[in-house]
């Protein structure tokens, strides 16, 4: 079974606010490709994505000087150094711009939809923590879509 819990997901390149591409009002692929990126491992369909739009555009994709394996807590890295910049779906990053020292880049290029979804066998139920965690994610991503 299948059940959408977030439509409408989009990636967003986020840098520190005191990064000079913030103060732009619209950075380039070329601009971005020469920056420090922070990325997700190389199996990572999200990673995948973000390098596909670079080398469409007859760019050379952009290597991370850092890799992150759990994308959670991996906004501190933004936060301590002023140079790097990273690719974030919008309603991950939202949940934690920290007293407004992340800056959302204005990257038209770096665009697509996706939407969050479960995943379970329609023939087994889910244990009691599995529907639990579910409940906690459909509300948050419902909280999500309200803003």
């Amino acid at each position: 079974a299948h059940r959408v819990l977030l439509r409408g997901a989009r990636p967003v390149v986020v840098t520190r606010n005191d990064n000079p591409l913030a103060r732009k009002r619209r950075v380039s692929l070329q601009e971005l490709a020469q920056q420090p990126w922070m990325m997700p491992r190389h199996s990572d369909f999200f990673r995948a994505r973000i390098e596909g739009i670079f080398t469409r555009a007859g760019i050379a994709p952009p290597k991370p000087v850092i890799e992150y394996a759990l994308i959670i807590g991996s906004a501190r890295f933004l936060i301590e150094r002023r140079d790097l910049v990273c690719a974030y779906y919008d309603s991950f990053i939202d949940a934690v711009l920290v007293d407004e020292k992340l800056a959302w880049l204005h990257a038209p290029d770096i665009s697509w939809n996706a939407s969050s979804s479960v995943i379970y066998r329609r023939d087994t139920p889910l244990s009691p923590a599995a529907s639990r965690l579910v409940e906690f994610v459909r509300a948050a991503c419902a909280e999500h879509a309200r803003r």
